[in-house]
């Protein structure tokens, strides 16, 4: 780019506005029809078109590139912001199924523990019932045995001491 693209609004103003001249041309012929218009202008005038032309177009390609990076900045937030969602959807998922995992550890840890509760209680009637068992035999073979765990009666309970004296 030439240094007149890079001249500021201040130095872009022509320096002798009376320089420029726009005429308009604008006959009507006695039929009523109109002949073409145009303008005659002075170099001044056209050089300061030529200077606003080349600003125009710098500033045309710098809105474009203005746009082109926001638009390409909001692309790259979307990205981030949607990969950001999308990890923290991870991580929720995950955590759900950690609690999932948990909570299914606890029931079977549960269930384990009812289970072996039960199998105890099972272990406990059948030595229960193996003992009565063993009684239950026991009692008809040997009634002498069962006569000396049976009590006296109270008439036998207690010893005559009649039969003896005070120095005997």
């Amino acid at each position: 780019m030439e240094d007149d693209d890079a001249t500021s609004d201040h130095e872009e103003q022509p320096e002798n506005l009376s320089s420029t001249q726009d005429a308009n041309f604008i006959s009507e012929e006695p039929g009523g029809s109109r002949v073409a218009e145009f303008t005659v202008e002075t170099p001044a005038a056209e050089a300061h078109k030529v200077k606003t032309r080349r600003k125009s177009k710098l500033v045309k390609a710098l809105d474009g590139t203005i746009e082109a990076f926001v638009n390409a900045q909001r692309h790259s937030d979307e990205r981030w912001l949607a990969a950001f969602k999308e990890q923290q959807e991870s991580v929720q998922r995950h955590q759900q199924q950690q609690q999932e995992q948990h909570l299914n550890l606890i029931r079977e840890v549960e269930i384990n523990r009812l289970q072996a509760e039960e199998r105890l209680r099972k272990q406990e009637q059948e030595h229960e019932i193996r003992l009565m068992q063993m009684m239950v035999q026991r009692l008809p073979q040997q009634p002498a045995q069962l006569q000396a765990l049976n009590p006296p009666s109270p008439s036998t309970s207690f010893p005559n001491f009649s039969n003896y004296g005070p120095y005997q």
